[in-house]
C-alpha cells in the first residue's frame, strides 16, 4: 500500500519534532495493526499465494529498520525516545511473520536477522542506538549465531567502550552476549542465575 511509504518519509523528513513524533507514532500504529492481524487470524500458509504475501510483508517490515535507526539518532528526545520500544515491536512483528511463513532458521538468519544486524552495525560507533539494537537482537538471533555472523563483534564493542557516551551501552551489550553464550552452551537442566 501507499500508507507505509508516506509514513516512513515523514519519519525522516526535516519537519518540526512534534510532526516527526506524529509520524513515528503512526509507524507504531501501523506495526501494531499488522501484528494484530497476524495474531488474530489463522494465517493460511497452505497456499503459495499466502506464503508470498507473508514474504512481501516481511520485506516491508525489514525496510522499516533503517528508518528506525535514523529516528533513534534524532537530536530531539521527543522523537528518539520512542525508537527503542518501536525497534522491539519491529523485532516482535518479524518473529510473528517468520513463524507464520515457516522460513527455516538458516534462511531467517541469512535473509532477515543478518540484515537487521547490519542495519544496526551501520550506525556510527558514537551512537547508543547501535549497541542497544544489538542487545535487543541477542535473544532473537542467539548469541552464538550473532557472534558467528559478526566475528569481530567483541573487538568492535571493546574498542567502542573507550567512548564515554556509549561505554555503558557497550558494556550492557557485551554482558548480554556473554550471558547468552553461557546459557546457550549450558547443559540441559542447568539454570544460570
Amino acid at each position: 500500500g501507499f500508507v507505509l511509504p508516506g509514513i516512513l518519509s515523514r519519519c525522516t523528513s526535516s519537519q518540526p519534532p512534534s510532526l516527526q513524533l506524529f509520524a513515528v507514532q503512526s509507524l507504531e500504529s501501523w506495526l501494531n495493526s499488522l501484528e494484530v492481524v497476524l495474531k488474530s487470524r489463522d494465517v493460511d500458509v497452505k497456499t503459495e499465494k499466502s506464503v508470498e504475501r507473508l514474504k512481501i510483508e516481511l520485506d516491508r517490515v525489514i525496510g522499516i529498520a533503517p528508518v528506525l535507526m535514523t529516528v533513534w539518532r534524532h537530536p530531539s528526545k521527543l522523537v528518539n525516545h520512542v525508537a527503542s520500544s518501536l525497534f522491539q515491536r519491529l523485532c516482535d512483528t518479524l518473529s510473528i511473520i517468520l513463524a507464520h511463513a515457516q522460513i527455516s532458521p538458516e534462511e531467517q538468519m541469512s535473509r532477515v536477522w543478518s540484515t537487521i544486524i547490519q542495519v544496526a552495525l551501520r550506525q556510527p560507533i558514537e551512537h547508543r542506538s547501535r549497541y542497544h539494537a544489538i542487545t535487543l537482537l541477542v535473544p532473537r538471533v542467539g548469541a552464538a549465531a550473532l557472534v558467528e555472523s559478526q566475528t569481530r563483534i567483541f573487538e568492535q564493542l571493546l574498542s567502542a567502550m573507550r567512548l564515554k557516551e556509549v561505554s555503558s551501552s557497550c558494556c550492557s551489550c557485551i554482558a548480554s552476549l556473554l550471558r547468552s553464550l553461557v546459557c546457550e552452551q549450558a547443559p540441559v537442566g542447568f539454570k544460570s542465575k
